[in-house]
This record gives structure tokens, sequence and C-alpha cells, in this order.
């Protein structure tokens, strides 16, 4: 039924890029349907920003560190960690809106093409497990930079159609004291979908539990002791 309605000169659908849309949009036909036609359409009208995906990660690492471990989670999945404001936040609000869009569908896209090798390697779908570290993250600072966040709510709005099931569990590292006042500032411009996979991890145990992850696997910043820098893709 679905190849019926997806068939397109832009290219093939396979079933695991189908799979993500069905699982994403509870099997509706018309919803996976409109979904992907939808997410087409975005990537032919954004050609050239995908081509540039790798080329704009090293500026977005040095404004807002961001990568992958070299290790998974005992399931299998690749962990990445964001540290949104361990850099210099003037250089981060000073950049345009345009150019937070871009870093965000920079950093979504790399991970997607890490989870969909996985995914095709193993012969099962392979998910995300986000580490996001609040530290230096306040109400104060994200009212002061709501600019910034209405962007990353366009940017959670274009993740439900341009990467379905791309995440597995984002846990909030160093919530801080106003992780409540955080919440309730922040969940305008998230998605359910996002919040009902977001943990908050006051501790390193959380951390190994939910992700989960050994202790030596787990980021020295965090708690644990492993050395983390911010490389985008490891090599192995």
């Amino acid at each position: 039924l679905l190849a019926g309605r997806l068939s397109s000169p832009r290219g093939e659908h396979d079933d695991l890029f189908i799979l993500r849309y069905v699982m994403s949009f509870d099997a509706d036909v018309d919803m996976v349907a409109d979904a992907i036609a939808r997410a087409l359409d975005w990537r032919e009208e954004h050609a050239d920003l995908l081509r540039r995906v790798d080329a704009l990660q090293p500026e977005i690492r040095a404004i807002s560190p961001i990568g992958m471990l070299p290790f998974r989670t005992g399931e299998g999945q690749p962990v990445q960690v964001a540290l949104p404001c361990a850099g210099d936040t003037r250089v981060l609000a000073g950049k345009s809106d345009h150019w937070h869009l871009e870093a965000g569908i920079s950093n979504r896209e790399v991970a997607y093409r890490v989870c969909d090798k996985l995914s095709r390697e193993s012969g099962r779908l392979v998910r995300l497990v986000l580490f996001q570290d609040l530290t230096g993250v306040s109400p104060r600072v994200i009212m002061r930079h709501r600019r910034i966040a209405n962007v990353q709510a366009h940017l959670a709005e274009l993740q439900d159609v341009l990467y379905p099931q791309l995440l597995h569990k984002v846990l909030l590292t160093h919530p801080g004291p106003f992780i409540g006042a955080i919440f309730r500032i922040a969940r305008p411009f998230l998605s359910e979908k996002l919040l009902a996979r977001t943990r908050v991890a006051h501790r390193v145990h959380v951390v190994m539990e939910e992700s989960p992850l050994p202790m030596h696997n787990v980021p020295a910043f965090i708690g644990g002791s492993s050395p983390w820098r911010p490389v985008w893709v490891p090599d192995t």
C-alpha cells in the first residue's frame, strides 16, 4: 500500500527508511506518506545544506562542543554528547538564526547517518542516546536567548519529519537546582515525543543505568573516567 503512495523519481524508499516513519506515525498510511513526501521535498530544497553538513562541523564544535563517544551503549546505540554552554555563550548568541538552524541540521544529519549505518550493519533499528549537558544553563540564560530557543523549537518540529526514530533517549546531565523551572520554560519549545524520551540524570549512576554505559565509558566531566573531547564521528 505504501509502495504505491511513495513512488517517486527522487529515489527509492527501502524498508528501513520506511520503518522509521511507520513507527513514528503509528502505521497511519496517510500520515506516513505525507511525512515522507515532506521530508523528500525539504531535502531537495535544502540539498546544498546537506552537502555542507561535514564542512560545518569544525566551527560548530568550536562554538558549542558536541560529539560522538568512541563506544556504544550496552544495547548497541551510539552516544552523542552536547555541551551547548561550554563555550563562549556570547559567540553562540551572536550567531544568526540561520546559523543555528544549519548547525542543528548538521548535528542531526551526521548522527542520523551514524544510526542508519549501524542499523544496516546490524539488521535492526539503531537509535541515538543523547547526553545533553546543562552546565551553565539557567532560566535566565534561556529567557535571555529566547530567539535561539525558538530556533530549537523549529528544529524539534523538523526532526519529527526529517529524522524519525532518531532518538532512543535524552539524558540531561548537570541539571542543577533550576531543572524544574527550566522544564517549565522549555516545554513549549519541545515536542511531546522528545519530552517522553527525556530523563534527568542528577548523578553518574543514573547515567550508567539509563544509557547504559560502564563507568570507564562515561565522560569524566559527568563523573565517569573516560577523557572525552568533542570529536564528531570516531574512526573506529
